[in-house]
């Protein structure tokens, strides 16, 4: 989407926000904002969540499936985050078997 150069999160301002979408994106399109404005939309998003990302697990989920090591419901913890993302989020974790 962007050159090598470009910060990848500025990409997001040329991304449509469509209603009923998935959207998955890696780290670098970190913004809770953005992930905020996707749920008042009624669209999902799938990200890698940053290895520093501040949190606090609300209800720990029945993890179902072979690969799935936890399944969390939570909210962001750090302030800046709170309040770019008010709303409780899902955290998935896995292992790959080819990894």
């Amino acid at each position: 989407m962007t050159a090598a150069k470009v910060n990848d999160r500025k990409a997001l301002d040329s991304l449509p926000m469509m209603p009923n979408t998935t959207y998955v994106v890696d780290r670098a399109y970190n913004d809770y904002a953005w992930h905020y404005s996707l749920h008042q939309q009624n669209s999902i998003f799938v990200g890698k969540m940053k290895a520093n990302a501040c949190y606090q697990v609300s209800e720990n989920l029945v993890a179902t499936g072979s690969d799935i090591i936890s399944d969390e419901v939570i909210r962001m913890s750090a302030e800046k985050a709170q309040k770019g993302c008010p709303i409780p989020l899902r955290r998935v974790v896995f292992v790959r078997k080819e990894d």
